[in-house]
């Protein structure tokens, strides 16, 4: 399977990751007591999907929200 994004691209399965995390932020009760943030893990600068120019687009767009490794 992939993740279509276009009729041009899709990403394979095997190149995400998916994680689940308990969210931050205010709440009432039952805060911080069930995962409910999903975490979207994506290696752009290792991937043979993307091209270099869309690698770097994606670079400058998400900034630090990528580590070193480019993921």
């Amino acid at each position: 399977m992939a993740i279509v994004i276009n009729q041009n691209l899709s990403i394979p399965d095997s190149e995400v990751r998916f994680s689940a995390a308990r969210s931050g932020g205010p709440g009432g009760q039952h805060v911080n007591k069930v995962n409910s943030r999903v975490i979207l893990e994506f290696d752009v600068m290792h991937t043979s999907t993307l091209s270099p120019y869309q690698k770097q687009k994606i670079s400058e767009k998400v900034g630090q929200r990528m580590n070193q490794q480019g993921t």
